[in-house]
This record gives C-alpha cells, structure tokens and sequence, in this order.
C-alpha cells in the first residue's frame, strides 16, 4: 500500500525553501549595495562600484517579487526585505534617470540617494535576510556577513585610524570560521547541490579574508578589486544555497 504524502508536511516544506531563498537573495542584495558605497569613496566612477550596484538593484528587485509571489507566515520579515528592496530598486531609477539626463535636480537627488537611502535600504534588506534564515544558520551567518563586511569597510576606508586593526578583527575570525563550515558542510552525509554552494561559499570567503589579513600583516597593498568580487562572488554562491536548500526536516522552523 503506497504512502500518500502528508500536505501540511508538504506545505512546511515549500514554505522553508521559499522563505531560504528569499532571505539570501535579500542578504546579497544588502552585500552587493554595501560593497558598491564602500567602493564608492575608493574607486570614484570605477565600473567595479557601478557594477555592483547594478547587481545589488537586480537583486533588490528580485526579493521583492520574491515576496510578492510567495508570501509566508513571515510577515515582519520579510515585508522589511521587500521594503529594503524596493527602496534600492527606486535609487537605481533614479540612478540610472540622472546618468541618462542632465537634470542638475536628478543628480543632486542620486548623490544623496547613494550616501543616505541606499545604506538604510541595505540595512533594511540584511536585517530581514537575516531573520528569515533557519535558525540553525543564524549565527554562523551573521557572523560571518557582518565580519566579512566589517573588514572590507575597514581595507577600502583610507580615512579610518585603525584601519589594519579593524580588518584583522574582521578577516581572521571570519577565514576560520568559513573554514570550519566549509569543512563541516562537505562532511554532511546526505549532500545536495545546496552543500555545494554553500562550501563553496564559505572556502571563498575564507580564501578572500585570509588574503586580506596577509595584506594587513604585512607591506603588501590589498587589491580592492579582488576583494570586492570575492566577497560578491561568496555572496551569489550563497544565494545558489538557497535556491537548492531543502529542508532536512518538514517542521524545521524556517525563521524567526
């Protein structure tokens, strides 16, 4: 007699997966946005900078059609990252209307638009990225997104006093940590694509933030280009995570 299978189980199960996916793409959206304003005061009109906020407003509008098509118990969550998403997507217009014009009115706006709405738009999308995650991976997350973005803020900040201190604090706890999660996913026993891109994630990562604490130990210049797209490229990777993730359990709490 064959099984039939459970709909609530069932429904649990797309829930989680939806929400998975939704909260990392709102976590590379608010990486790729806030790596493009760190950029910003470093590589002034350098296509690495507008490249990335083009990235991080594709990925802003895509959390808010996310959020639109499936909507879940969430409501708090991900109503913040739909929100977040888009305000970074309104910048971009305006952004791209003041590049296209000009309208002294537009690109006083975009000037403004970059120091002040899209930080809070960002902060906005990484919050309710974060909170959407399953539990288990909230810490490990949280650390490892706000290390990874606290050492790249500190390398590409000139004006910072303790510069090299502040990316150290940041880069060595956060290459470790990648390390033992990388280590930890490949030794799963049931791996999926999800283990896949999760370590890959997380080896790249730990492979950006040990090379931007060799740069900070020693007379080396650290390349701001590699680290924005190493830190990008974890980011996508983790986005590929969620968009394979499965629950290993139908009731496993998909957030907060």
């Amino acid at each position: 007699m064959c099984a039939h299978p459970d709909p609530v189980q069932n429904s649990g199960s797309a829930s989680s997966r939806c929400v998975a996916r939704s909260a990392t793409v709102s976590l590379a959206s608010a990486v790729a946005i806030y790596l493009a304003v760190f950029a910003n005061y470093l590589l002034v009109s350098s296509r690495a900078s507008a490249l990335l906020l083009a990235l991080g407003v594709a990925l802003g509008a895509a959390t808010s059609v996310a959020m639109l098509r499936h909507p879940s118990d969430q409501k708090w969550a991900r109503w913040i990252s739909v929100c977040g998403g888009f305000v970074i997507l309104l910048v971009g217009i305006v952004l791209a209307s003041a590049k296209l014009s000009n309208a002294t009115v537009l690109n006083a706006l975009s000037i403004g638009a970059v120091s002040t709405a899209m930080p809070v738009a960002a902060a906005a999308a990484l919050l309710g990225g974060l909170a959407q995650l399953p539990i288990r991976f909230l810490p490990w997350v949280t650390a490892l997104v706000g290390g990874a973005l606290l050492a790249t803020w500190a390398t590409l900040n000139d004006s910072l006093v303790h510069a090299t201190v502040m990316s150290l604090v940041g880069a060595v706890p956060v290459s470790l940590a990648a390390a033992v999660a990388c280590v930890f996913i490949m030794r799963a026993q049931d791996k999926t694509v999800a283990h896949v891109f999760a370590a890959g994630s997380s080896g790249v990562l730990s492979v950006v933030m040990a090379g931007l604490a060799a740069t900070a130990l020693t007379v080396l210049p650290p390349l701001p280009h590699a680290l924005l797209w190493g830190v990008m490229s974890a980011a996508v990777l983790g986005v590929g995570a969620g968009l394979f993730y499965r629950p290993t359990h139908p009731t496993e709490t998909p957030g907060l």
